[in-house]
């Protein structure tokens, strides 16, 4: 009964064989490493609740099916679903270490765990009868081939050249951070899908000196974070479009960014500045109206500021944006892996954690603004005359972004459970989440 699934497992597993041997011998390295964690991690959750379901049920199942005179002992099924369980994670370890041609390693361990099998066995048989047996064979098993496999397999995916093989062929994600549109849920999220060693912030603009001096601050951040930047594979900040051509690097980059209505990001920029004494605009904000403070200049990030991101470094400090700057924004924006917007944070956030192959897309709001206030018609049609290109580019961003839903089988169910979780974890679990993104932030920095 057990051995039938470990059997029925492993005959599934035997397509990876060849698979696994021509990605290690083409050196698609990322590829192994990602499907032997991915196996296993099937194997793990498929067997556990199986043999739970056969420990519990086991008797009765047997009793069915034959009669009540065969019916095994409690204890005897406990060994047996032990048994399936570590079958499982073997069968996942022989698939890939016949792809790397270890059989003289496999012969080896087969031997001592057959000598230690049967010593184990007599030794337990004698003490508790039959089911010493099945014990014996776990014990021996699990000594002799899983702890041996596994430290195998740590020591082969944390060897040096392949660490630099792997570390070249994965995509560097280039993710911009449009001020005001989430950025600490954001933060939450990719911590969640990222070590955190692997995410690097690019946030040195938080000082008015820094602003000014776009460039300069760019090119000091750049020589601060070599290391941090070989070693990652997110960068996530207020940076401009670009910034992958200030340093070295053999990976493909790929960008992604989050947008917001433009009109909606100035209020949310504006009311921030007031609230918060260390933003280096408070003191101004806090003594204009609305109105003054987007006439007053002070602040290209509410002029077109998502396209200057867009554009590149050359955009940043440039008083005014035309269209030649516009045209390549829309072409940068337009060459990115995946587009979100703020407005549709939920739909966004799934379609690139399915774009992005992301494990989970779950997450509790963190400092939220305050909604959109009521303003007066001068003032909206200031904000909008200084983002014309900003609502172009926004249009053009919610376009992209229903595209992509559209393409997605079952899109609108799998948007539903996710925001029930969402929900569990805004109400029950907010603490334990808060705690955890306190723990990404302090790994970061």
């Amino acid at each position: 009964l057990f051995v039938s699934f470990s059997t029925l497992f492993g005959l599934i597993l035997i397509p990876l064989w060849p698979a696994c041997r021509e990605a290690i011998a083409s050196r698609d390295m990322l590829w192994v490493e990602q499907s032997f964690f991915r196996t296993i991690k099937w194997a793990i959750l498929i067997s556990v609740p199986l043999a739970i379901v056969l420990v519990l049920f086991g008797q009765v199942i047997i009793e069915v099916w034959t009669d009540k005179s065969n019916v095994p002992s409690q204890g005897l099924l406990v060994g047996c679903g032990m048994w399936m369980v570590l079958l499982f994670v073997g069968n996942t370890f022989s698939i890939f270490l016949n792809a790397m041609q270890l059989i003289k390693m496999q012969v080896m361990v087969a031997v001592s765990a057959s000598i230690l099998n049967i010593a184990l066995s007599i030794y337990l048989i004698k003490l508790f009868g039959a089911v010493g047996a099945v014990y014996g064979s776990v014990v021996a098993y699990f000594v002799c081939a899983l702890i041996p496999y596994t430290i195998f397999f740590y020591r082969y995916f944390n060897k040096e050249e392949f660490k630099a093989i792997r570390q070249s062929s994965k995509e560097l994600l280039m993710f911009i951070h449009v001020p005001k549109t989430g950025g600490n849920t954001l933060m939450s999220v990719l911590s969640q899908n990222y070590p955190f060693k692997k995410i690097t912030t690019y946030y040195p603009a938080i000082k008015k000196e820094a602003y000014l001096n776009a460039i300069e601050s760019r090119d000091e951040w750049v020589i601060q974070n070599t290391e941090n930047i070989f070693r990652s594979d997110v960068i996530f900040g207020h940076f401009a479009y670009g910034l992958h051509n200030c340093f070295e690097s053999k990976r493909k980059i790929s960008y992604a960014i989050m947008m917001r209505h433009p009109v909606d990001r100035t209020l949310s920029y504006y009311y921030f500045a007031r609230k918060y004494p260390a933003h280096y605009l408070h003191n101004q904000a806090s003594s204009m109206s609305l109105l003054d403070f987007v006439n007053s200049g002070l602040c290209s990030e509410i002029n077109n500021g998502q396209t200057r991101l867009l554009a590149g470094w050359h955009a940043i400090d440039k008083t005014n944006l035309d269209e030649t700057d516009y045209a390549i924004a829309e072409a940068h924006l337009n060459s990115m892996s995946v587009v979100g917007v703020q407005e549709m944070f939920d739909q966004s956030i799934l379609n690139i954690k399915i774009k992005l192959g992301w494990s989970t897309c779950l997450y509790s709001s963190r400092n939220v603004g305050e909604q959109r206030r009521e303003i007066d018609g001068l003032t909206l049609e200031k904000i909008r005359e200084l983002n014309q290109y900003d609502l172009r580019l926004y249009d053009i961003a919610v376009e992209r972004l229903l595209n992509d839903i559209s393409k997605h089988r079952g899109f609108e169910g799998r948007l539903q459970s996710m925001r029930e979780l969402n929900m569990v974890i805004g109400s029950l679990g907010a603490p334990i989440w808060l705690g955890l993104e306190k723990m990404a932030v302090r790994n970061l920095t």
